[in-house]
């Protein structure tokens, strides 16, 4: 049966539109929210008639929307295309602290956005799951925030394209093709655009698609 990636394209800047994530996927995201860059210094030397050197280091805080759907979790990062985060969640730069939000309908406002704009102007992103950064290191990346890929894990693998295409168009939609049902082990679809994510579907997989079911 057919198996793999649809790959998003989407890639982590301001403005990019959030896709409902299935399966396990590779995930650019979206950056939804950052502090200005945090300059530290640091003065050496100037002993013994030697002149003293400054030098300075800049971190940032930030969130990357991944999913407009629920995630499980997230597994290694990479930055720049240089592995940042691995398997076991040992970071690969200095960071201060790393919090992932799962999407669910319940989840609270991040305390560290909230510090920053304020509780009441603070969103919880609920029904939207994202990373957030905290005190990121960013001297490895030119002292800018990088360009992210995430591992992220939303149901397991094998998920049925009639479940996708349901979850997408909010309603019940049956597989009625020749064989057995083709599986994914990963999509990104846009909710906001059904008829464009159930197409690509079906002319990746040479489906025909039931009306709706009951």
């Amino acid at each position: 049966r057919p198996r793999g990636f649809l790959r998003s394209r989407w890639s982590s800047r301001y403005g990019a539109r959030i896709p409902r994530l299935f399966g396990a996927i590779p995930r650019a995201g979206t950056v939804i929210w950052s502090t200005d860059l945090q300059e530290t210094s640091a003065t050496s030397g100037g002993g013994k008639g030697q002149p003293s050197a400054t030098r300075y280091s800049y971190s940032a805080s930030f969130a990357v929307a991944l999913s407009a759907r629920r995630i499980g979790s997230i597994g290694r990062i990479w930055a720049d295309g240089n592995l940042l985060r691995g398997n076991a969640g040992d970071f690969k730069a200095p960071i201060g602290a790393f919090h992932v939000h799962d999407g669910s309908e319940a989840q609270a406002v991040d305390p560290l956005i909230a510090a920053d704009v304020g509780i009441d102007n603070a969103p919880a992103y609920r029904g939207c799951a994202y990373a957030l950064f905290e005190s990121l290191q960013l001297a490895d990346f030119g002292n800018r925030i990088p360009s992210l890929t995430f591992e992220v894990f939303v149901d397991g693998a094998d998920i049925a394209v009639a479940n996708i295409a349901s979850d997408l168009a909010g309603q019940s939609i049956s597989y009625v093709g020749d064989g057995s049902e083709p599986k994914l082990d990963g999509f990104a679809g846009d909710a906001d655009d059904v008829q464009s994510a159930t197409t690509a579907l079906g002319r990746v997989h040479g489906l025909l698609w039931g009306g709706r079911n009951g």
